[in-house]
């Protein structure tokens, strides 16, 4: 059985997190406004699909860079770095979604209120929150092997004289 010989150097995946995350966020934010400015609901599903998408754009650059699809050990980096970008996102939406929704006068109100039912729903909020980040890991380490794959097979040879 043939295999994919192993790279020679250890490869920075940074750039494929920075794109993953920008393409997430660019996505999440278009979709935003075009749901707020056109009074739509796309659900809850749509986000799967900028997650999908910000996957297959990470990994369509990774293999036109590299002309290979990633090894496990690459996944695994992307997956964790690309998680680790996600609960930034998800900081910085929360927070501006809380400003936006009780506005800069009452965010004091709000925080505190926040604090208290953290404090309250601190064992629920902590197993949500590891099983979302399990999901996040493990959606983007198969999504990044699959896309990555996918693309690769579908490279040109390259011409020889």
């Amino acid at each position: 059985m043939d295999q994919a010989p192993k790279p020679a150097a250890r490869i920075n995946i940074t750039k494929y997190v920075w794109i993953f995350a920008l393409t997430q966020a660019g996505l999440g934010l278009a979709l935003l406004a075009i749901e707020q400015g056109f009074n739509l609901d796309f659900g809850k599903s749509v986000g799967m699909g900028v997650f999908m998408g910000a996957i297959a754009a990470a990994m369509q650059y990774f293999v036109k860079d590299h002309s290979r699809a990633l090894t496990k050990g690459e996944s695994w980096r992307f997956s964790l770095w690309a998680t680790l970008a996600t609960c930034l996102w998800a900081v910085l939406l929360f927070i501006g979604g809380a400003v936006y929704a009780v506005g800069p006068a009452d965010i004091g109100a709000a925080i505190t209120e926040a604090r208290q039912w953290l404090a309250e729903n601190a064992g629920l909020s902590a197993i949500v929150g590891v099983i979302a980040t399990l999901f996040s890991i493990l959606g983007l380490y198969f999504g990044s092997r699959f896309f990555s794959s996918q693309f690769a097979k579908h490279l040109k040879p390259a011409v020889t004289n």
